[in-house]
């Protein structure tokens, strides 16, 4: 669709530069109306007022095409997947007696939460815990290319409105699993980070004053080693100082600050994808 919007840009502005330098040779012959001297040529003010308008016009759809692009890239897709989570839990039973499904969307609910915390803290020890390598290292680049700039991705009052088990795939080496996510967030780039501390911010504005509460739609992609076995998924507790996590959305010790491994119970975040405009996600349920 961007493509689309450029070539239509692109059309436009040659068109205007077409139509300018047509009529540039008998503009500069007009005898009637006021005349302006520009660099020892006479130009009538018809002929600027017409590029004024050319100008005006090119800018303002230029305007439009790129707030309706953004816009696309950043609403939410209309797509919600089927919810499988219990024959996906059936299945998973077979193998592993002690998986709950329930259990697994907390816990996933949980692990969006620390990533996108851990993502405004740009605390990589958090995400290279939670996150598998390529994952990890798109959003450490993503988190040092926003540093060089004196900038930083905000995340925060995450509130989930559903959840959802569409996708299954158990092959000889691994499981995979996909978790919908979808809820009300607050999410904007701050452009005012001078220091390593960071602004105190409003609860529901940034620092100029813009309201960013934002929809949004996440598949998470979980993968573990086949026939791995579950434990109750419960707050850890820090190897340093021995405090005891209050919950899994805390992956740092309070008392400390040392992180806290809560158990995984093997899985490992590998993607993070957030459905926007026309995007969908497999949700056949099993993949036999």
């Amino acid at each position: 669709m961007r493509k689309q919007y450029q070539l239509v840009l692109s059309f436009l502005m040659v068109s205007l530069a077409s139509g300018l330098c047509s009529i540039s040779a008998s503009a500069f012959s007009f005898n009637d109306g006021p005349q302006f001297s520009v660099g020892g040529y006479s130009v009538s003010l018809f002929l600027l007022l017409f590029i004024l308008l050319g100008v005006i016009a090119v800018i303002s759809f230029t305007v439009g095409i790129y707030s309706a692009v953004k816009t696309s890239e950043t609403k939410p897709s209309k797509f919600t997947p089927e919810d499988h989570r219990e024959e996906i839990s059936q299945k998973i039973k077979e193998l592993d007696s002690g998986f709950d499904s329930e259990e697994f969307i907390t816990f996933g609910k949980a692990t969006l939460v620390n990533v996108l915390e851990a993502v405004t803290e740009r605390d990589r020890g958090i995400l290279e815990y939670i996150e598998g390598y390529r994952l990890y290292t798109a959003h450490r680049e993503k988190i040092e290319n926003l540093d060089f700039k004196n900038q930083y991705e905000v995340f925060k009052n995450i509130v989930f409105f559903d959840e959802r088990i569409p996708y299954y795939q158990l092959d000889q080496k691994n499981e995979v699993v996909h978790l919908y996510l979808s809820g009300k967030m607050m999410n904007y780039i701050d452009k005012t980070f001078v220091s390593k501390s960071l602004p105190v911010l409003d609860n529901e504005k940034d620092s100029v004053g813009k309201n960013v509460y934002i929809n949004f739609k996440y598949i998470l992609t979980f993968t573990r080693t086949a026939q791995s076995s579950s434990v109750p998924f419960l707050p850890g507790k820090c190897s340093r100082c021995g405090e005891q996590s209050k919950e899994l959305t805390c992956p740092r010790c309070t008392k400390c600050g040392a992180l806290i491994e809560h158990p995984q119970n093997g899985w490992k975040l590998v993607e993070l994808t957030r459905l926007t405009g026309s995007k969908k996600t497999n949700d056949c349920g099993i993949d036999q």
